[in-house]
């Protein structure tokens, strides 16, 4: 299971990276985690959990965005494309349809 929570945390890491080369914010990455941490029904002890918990993965994202002084400017295609499909989308920004 260490092995699995290790190739997670490095695919978080390496997530932050490839956003950052893309003018993604790497924020984006906590914001998705913070929200599934909201919706989680129970705890898996971290003992038998073959991914690192949700505060954990939290944690090394932010501190990887701390240390790696990542900024990002707007990628203006890429925000023409996301206020298309705000657009179109049934559900309300507060995640409601």
């Amino acid at each position: 299971l260490s092995y699995s929570r290790h190739f997670e945390e490095e695919a978080d890491l390496n997530g932050v990276g490839i956003m950052e080369r893309n003018r993604i914010d790497p924020g984006g990455m906590i914001r998705l985690f913070e929200k599934l941490k909201r919706e989680q029904k129970f705890n898996i002890p971290a003992f038998i959990s073959t991914h690192p918990l949700t505060d954990k993965r939290i944690e090394n994202i932010n501190a990887e965005i701390t240390k790696g002084g990542y900024t990002c400017a707007p990628h203006p295609g890429l925000e023409k494309s996301m206020e298309k499909i705000r657009l179109k989308s049934p559900i309300s920004p507060s995640g409601k349809r």
